[in-house]
């Protein structure tokens, strides 16, 4: 059984260190703390931090997720890659996609069919004037073939996969 010593407030945020036996353990957000009602003095088993740790591992990522989310459209992988840097758990990083992709936050089709919308709009580019699917590889692609975003061998793939889709569908 360990005692929870000391939970400590980390700036104006939502987040608490907390320490066991008077040895810090981690940080933990106030919603995980609040769930379980952890005070100082309460003493658990060691499966119970366990378990306290990976949820709140999956908390942080999807509120992290979330966050990444509302500045911009990313595909699962430019999500993954992302929570990845941030430090995450690949476990934690898989249920937080997983419940993003669920609630319709995450569609790569989506973010495909935008991003060749956003850049056929801008006349200084050149690129897109036309919206057949077939041009998207050449219209993206340097005379030497090298691609010129960072994320454009995404846009090749699911926009042909979107093609052939609408044309088995049509037929």
């Amino acid at each position: 059984m360990k005692q929870i010593t000391e939970i400590k407030k980390i700036g104006r945020g939502d987040r608490y260190k907390l320490f066991l036996d008077e040895e810090f353990i981690g940080v933990y957000e106030a919603e995980i703390l609040a769930r379980y009602c952890l005070k100082t003095g309460q003493s658990f088993d060691e499966t119970f931090f366990e378990k306290l740790a990976v949820e709140n591992g999956d908390y942080a990522c999807f509120n992290r997720g979330l966050i990444a989310l509302e500045k911009s459209m990313k595909t699962k992988k430019m999500l993954r890659d992302y929570l990845r840097e941030k430090g995450y758990p690949k476990q934690c990083i898989d249920r937080a996609c997983d419940k993003l992709a669920e609630y319709g936050y995450i569609n790569d089709e989506s973010f495909c069919e935008n991003f060749i919308i956003s850049y056929r709009n801008q006349k200084a580019s050149g690129f897109f004037e036309n919206y057949n699917v077939r041009l998207v590889p050449f219209a993206i692609q340097d005379a030497d073939g090298t691609y010129k975003f960072k994320n454009s061998e995404i846009v090749v793939k699911y926009m042909f996969a979107v093609e052939q889709v609408r044309a088995g569908a049509s037929l």
